[in-house]
C-alpha cells in the first residue's frame, strides 16, 4: 500500500473529510483530492501536517504505514495536548480576571447607594 492509499484509508476510519483536511492543510479541496490520489506530490511538511490532522505524530503515522499500530498515547500526542491545558488555563485566569475586574467595577457605584443609603437613615 503506497502512501496516499494509507492517507486516504486513515481519514476515512478517523471520519474526516477531504475538505476538513483541506481546510487543515490550507489547501483548496480539489489540492487535497490530487495529492491523496498521488498526482501531486506531498512534501514532509504536509506529511506532518497530516500526521496533526490524524492526531498522531509523524512517526506513529509511518508505524501505520507499514502495518504496525501505532503509540496509543504517543509523546507527540500528549505534548500537544499539555501545550493546548497550558493554554486554555492561561485563557480561563484571563476571563476570570476580566470577571473579577468588571463585577469590582459594577459593584462600586451599588457599593455607593448602600453607603448612601446607610448614611442617610443614620
Amino acid at each position: 500500500m503506497n502512501i496516499t492509499d494509507k492517507i486516504r484509508d486513515v481519514r476515512v476510519q478517523k471520519n474526516l473529510s477531504q475538505e476538513y483536511m483541506a481546510s487543515f492543510l490550507g489547501i483548496d479541496t480539489s489540492s487535497y483530492h490530487r495529492m491523496e490520489r498521488g498526482v501531486s506530490p506531498i512534501s514532509i511538511q504536509r506529511l506532518e501536517l497530516i500526521a496533526q490532522a490524524f492526531e498522531m505524530s509523524l512517526k506513529d503515522f509511518f508505524t501505520v504505514l507499514e502495518g504496525g499500530n501505532p503509540e496509543p498515547h504517543s509523546q507527540h500526542y500528549i505534548s500537544h495536548l499539555e501545550e493546548e491545558v497550558r493554554y486554555l488555563r492561561a485563557q480561563l485566569n484571563n476571563y476570570i480576571h476580566q470577571l473579577v475586574h468588571n463585577s469590582n467595577e459594577s459593584a462600586r457605584p451599588i457599593n455607593r447607594i448602600n453607603e448612601s443609603l446607610r448614611i442617610s437613615r443614620s
